[in-house]
């Protein structure tokens, strides 16, 4: 083994897997590893933004050792930092399978790494192995970058995004990202926050950032109650927060219609935060202190989202996260509060009372990431490198 092969660390544990199978000879559980996970086939930016179809980038190689045309993929601990002329596509394992067999090629699967291997094309095979292993979409655990960042303000920023990669299969340290691939990027943007040129994902990205997002019904109300709380030095009971909010909105000439609106919305927050303490991730003497976190978290997702569409460069995307993490350490006091504020956003959302999959799914994430060794939040200071901590603990944690 060269010595560059020697010091090679897999940056994932899909990397981590597919070596360990290898060594095993275990091709059956190398491609279940496969099957689980992205794989990415690279191709020119140019050709796919115009539609010409495939381009010289990525194309098929003649390997001697094997006497074989091949086709690489490579798993996502292995893509490079994203450039303006290189994007991928990430399929599923069958359809590259059906691709190579349509031309004649072999898979190559990670070439020059300790995990490489090279396989004639069988779809059929492969979509059995899809079928038997969750799919990336149903993968929702703690995962990480091994070579990404831990500390400094880097990682802080990186981690008030965690809650959302957890949910939706990546890495939570993911600098470079590629996402689901360049076009899944694109369109997922499109789709849900009608984002389609770096202008528009400018205007998002300031939003979500910007201090006055906090002006919205929910977090005013939320600012009454902290200062109710403040004043009297105790937490503000329900009539009194409801009360102390109706007097401020009248001192301010609002409508009957906004005044009942602030009301809902205060009844809305306080059955959510008896259900956290049903369910243990609030303490009962506590409160949730601001939603801020649910614009801050899809900020810092949306930072690396811009990336992987090439609305911006890995520059600005650490830029966008190191503000995410010196807002986020202005608005809350330990990853708890933060965490519990986006999960309340996110219900305030969507969740509309169902307490359902909106509801759960952030809830479980939650947990982890209070309760996970290899959880950035139990790892990284809220402070950052300050070397201050301030993590004040939740019920059951």
């Amino acid at each position: 083994m060269s010595a560059d092969m020697a010091a090679w660390v897999p940056a994932t544990d899909v990397e981590v897997g597919l070596c360990e199978a290898r060594a095993r000879g275990d091709w059956a559980a190398y491609f279940d590893v496969l099957a689980a996970t992205h794989v990415f086939l690279a191709d020119g930016r140019r050709e796919v933004d115009a539609g010409y179809g495939e381009s010289e980038i990525g194309a098929p190689w003649w390997n001697p050792a094997i006497g074989q045309w091949c086709l690489t993929v490579v798993t996502e601990g292995m893509l490079p930092v994203p450039s303006a002329d290189i994007v991928f596509h990430s399929p599923y394992l069958h359809q590259v399978g059906e691709l190579l067999a349509e031309g004649g090629q072999w898979l190559a699967v990670n070439p020059g790494t300790p995990c490489e291997g090279y396989f004639p094309p069988n779809p059929q095979l492969w979509r059995m192995h899809e079928q038997r292993v969750k799919t990336p979409d149903q993968t929702k655990r703690l995962r990480a970058i091994r070579t990404g960042p831990t500390r400094g303000p880097l990682a802080q920023g990186l981690a008030c995004g965690a809650q959302l990669c957890i949910n939706n299969g990546f890495p939570w340290n993911m600098v470079n990202w590629h996402g689901a691939g360049y076009q899944n990027e694109r369109r997922t943007l499109k789709e849900w926050w009608g984002i389609e040129s770096r202008a528009d994902w400018l205007e998002q990205q300031e939003t979500l950032l910007s201090p006055n997002v906090g002006a919205s019904y929910w977090e005013f109300v939320l600012m009454v109650r902290k200062g109710v709380t403040q004043a009297v030095g105790r937490p503000a009971d329900a009539m009194t927060w409801r009360s102390a909010t109706e007097q401020v909105l009248r001192a301010e000439g609002e409508s009957e219609k906004t005044i009942k609106k602030a009301g809902g919305i205060i009844g809305k927050i306080l059955r959510y935060e008896a259900r956290f303490r049903a369910d243990g991730i609030l303490a009962e003497d506590q409160c949730v202190s601001s939603v801020r976190a649910w614009y801050l978290g899809r900020a810092s997702n949306m930072a690396r989202w811009g990336l992987g569409a090439r609305f911006c460069d890995a520059g600005e995307t650490e830029q966008r996260l190191v503000q995410t993490a010196e807002l986020s350490r202005a608005a809350y006091s330990s990853w708890a509060d933060f965490g519990l504020g986006f999960v309340l956003g996110r219900c305030l959302h969507f969740d509309e009372e169902r307490f359902g999959s909106w509801f759960t799914d952030m809830v479980d994430v939650y947990r982890t990431l209070m309760s996970d060794s290899g959880s950035p939040w139990l790892n990284i200071p809220w402070f950052g490198e300050r070397g201050e901590t301030a993590e004040r603990g939740v019920a059951g944690y």
